[in-house]
């Protein structure tokens, strides 16, 4: 237990000694973020078992600990500043990435002092048996767990405005409402999501007349399919707009949005009784879910808003890149499913994925990966050199798609995440680079470190089951001739 609280100690020490540009300090600041990032994944590990597997872990506590490191850097910066409006006025086009960044580090507390409030309330008044104590236990958890969301906003919100030297409910009200375009996609935003209530409302009656219409897939299967893709759909039309003609409302918006869903999970894991929300968060989740939701924290949905959000936010130059993430998800990888249930017979080895699906998924993507590009605002094209090498050439499209294909049907990690991942990488190196052929290149290599462990499962079993094949054939030569066995 100490060997972690003294990295984490040592990590914090060379971190925050880099931030105030000692030499000797930044020489070791990449050790002090390894260091802090491997506490953490043992944390996670140990704390959430059965939620994560070991890559979902690495990346997630990776991305929780330089996003800290980072804020701690400025916030350092900031004190250490010698004129606070010039400073302030240095992050003014980038308050988003602090309202980012602070919100994380806010989220990550707050989910901290969840679990302390629900432990506490139990052990005073939550083994009574009593109803009357019970009720009163539930009471104390739920205030204290609006009392330490309360902290944690205006905790998170009084960072950015340190940083900054800005005021964030006015950054905010300019944001939604300072044009009419943030207006209008707010309001379609709106519109939309009353559009899917509805759809919600009458699922039952949709689901029967369309999963009896499809053969041999069973009924309960093709409906959490279906469920499961209705959402990555919702996302293409939600994000894709809102991306092209209001990029800085939809970097935002993605914050706004995982903080919703880390609270509401939050509410659900700890079965915090606010207005009996925890329970009915559970049932609703529990529709969406399959054999990788079985730890104690639901991740699904998580990784299909950081799979199109982390793109937008990472940025970059090309349209496609900050959009892989939806195009990904929210088209090929639909289109995918929804083609290998249907019309899928010739599986990859090792797989349940079909050949037919992996067709249907490049097909998907490089269309919309084309028209992406066609459309990007000139916010993202200022010059053909700068256009993304996805729109260069139609070779590289197809190579693209077709590595990020075979990707999607062998790697053993949740496809949410990895794949937006390796798409962002390898557009975003090539727009930059100004290349055609390394963004490919680099791409070719990252799948190729993707389905490694998948493809040499498949070799092992292979060789194993030819090696099995011959020692029966060898026993049964033995026993027709009477040989003995040895």
């Amino acid at each position: 237990m100490r060997m972690p609280v003294l990295a984490l100690w040592v990590g914090s020490v060379f971190v925050l000694g880099s931030s105030v540009g000692a030499p000797v300090w930044g020489s070791g600041a990449l050790f002090g973020v390894a260091e802090l990032q491997q506490s953490a994944l043992a944390y996670v590990v140990r704390a959430l078992p059965r939620s994560f597997t070991l890559g979902e872990a690495s990346v997630i506590t990776q991305g929780v600990v330089l996003v800290t490191v980072d804020l701690a850097g400025k916030i350092v910066s900031r004190a250490t500043a010698v004129d606070a409006a010039a400073h302030g006025r240095l992050w003014e086009p980038h308050v988003e990435t602090l309202f980012l960044e602070a919100g994380v580090v806010g989220l990550v507390l707050l989910a901290r002092l969840l679990v302390v409030a629900v432990e506490t309330s139990a052990g005073t008044n939550g083994s009574s048996t009593h109803t009357l104590g019970k009720r009163r236990g539930e009471g104390v958890a739920a205030v204290r767990a609006v009392a330490a969301a309360c902290f944690c906003g205006a905790m998170s919100l009084a960072t950015v405005a340190y940083v900054s030297c800005a005021n964030p409910a006015s950054w905010i009200a300019a944001t939604v409402f300072g044009s009419a375009t943030s207006v209008a996609v707010c309001g379609y935003w709106i519109a939309l999501l009353g559009c899917c209530g509805l759809v919600l409302y009458r699922a039952t009656d949709i689901e029967g007349k369309i999963s009896s219409q499809v053969a041999g897939v069973p009924q309960s299967k093709f409906v959490l399919h279906l469920k499961r893709k209705s959402y990555h759909v919702l996302a293409v039309l939600m994000f894709v707009p809102g991306h092209l003609v209001a990029h800085r409302l939809q970097h935002f918006a993605f914050t706004v949005a995982l903080a919703a869903f880390v609270v509401a999970e939050a509410v659900r894991a700890l079965d915090i009784p606010l207005w009996g929300g925890g329970r009915a968060i559970d049932r609703f989740v529990r529709k969406f879910t399959d054999y990788r939701d079985a730890g104690p924290v639901v991740t699904s949905h998580f990784y299909l808003l950081l799979g199109c959000a982390v793109p937008v936010w990472l940025g970059g130059s090309s349209a496609v890149a900050c959009l892989a993430g939806v195009l990904v998800l929210g088209l090929a990888d639909t289109a995918a499913s929804l083609v290998g249930m249907w019309v899928g017979r010739v599986r990859w080895p090792g797989t349940a994925k079909t050949i037919e699906g992996t067709a249907g998924f490049v097909v998907c993507l490089a269309v919309a990966a084309v028209l992406v590009d066609a459309l990007a605002s000139s916010d993202y094209s200022p010059s053909d050199g700068e256009r993304g090498a996805v729109g260069a050439a139609a070779g590289s499209i197809a190579f693209l798609c077709a590595v990020l294909g075979v990707v999607e049907a062998l790697t053993e990690q949740n496809d949410n995440l990895v794949l937006p991942l390796c798409m962002y990488a390898a557009v975003h190196v090539c727009a930059q680079m100004r290349l055609v052929a390394f963004g490919p290149a680099f791409l070719a290599v990252a799948a190729a470190l993707a389905v490694m462990p998948r493809l040499l499962c498949v070799v092992a079993a292979t060789t194993a089951a030819a090696g099995a094949s011959a020692s029966h054939a060898e026993v049964r030569h033995r026993r027709a001739k009477q040989l003995p066995l040895v």
